[in-house]
């Protein structure tokens, strides 16, 4: 790789960061508003399910709550890759500042010795995350990183997407399931 496309590389890497760590944090905030929201319409429903049953089938309203209940368990996934990439992109952009201090004072680092340190405070699947990214950065690819939490980002979405549809459909069965 020539000087320019590592620099150009390096850049990739620290937009996607700083991209993704915006992005997640908007999906974040996002789904935890729908849940909520959802969440404290069902309980007030379910609360009043008895005065409620003469407008709504109980069919409906059981299978509604079914279907919100996988749209929780999308948002507590979508939450889990919410934080890793919370994490993991806040370290890297304060990485990056570190390493730029430690280049400036022109400080010798055994990188060998840095990631082996760095992986075994890890456990699974982090370890193998940070051999991956090591491993990457080791071969010059400095965009590595940005790229993987570009990508689990994307998987966020997708939980965060399917989460928002369901909560639609779990109304919507509500909705059909009105006896008047």
């Amino acid at each position: 790789m020539t000087p320019s496309e590592t620099q150009a590389n390096f850049l990739v890497g620290q937009l996607l960061t700083v991209a993704t760590q915006k992005v997640s944090s908007s999906f974040d905030i996002f789904s935890g508003w729908l849940a909520a929201g959802f969440g404290a319409a069902f309980a007030l429903f379910i609360a009043n399910l008895q005065s409620m049953s003469e407008f709504v089938t109980l069919g409906s309203v059981k299978s509604a709550a079914f279907v919100f209940l996988v749209s929780a368990v999308l948002a507590v996934i979508a939450k889990l890759l919410a934080s890793f990439i919370a994490a993991g992109t806040a370290a890297a952009i304060e990485g990056a500042a570190i390493g730029r201090d430690i280049a400036e004072r022109q400080v010798q680092i055994d990188i060998a010795t840095f990631f082996v340190e760095t992986e075994k405070a890890l456990f699974w699947p982090g370890s193998w995350f940070a051999r991956c990214a090591f491993a990457k950065a080791q071969a010059g690819d400095f965009a590595g990183p940005g790229r993987m939490y570009t990508k689990v980002a994307q998987v966020q979405a997708l939980a965060v997407i399917a989460q928002a549809v369901l909560c639609l459909v779990s109304a919507v069965i509500i909705v059909r399931g009105l006896a008047v």
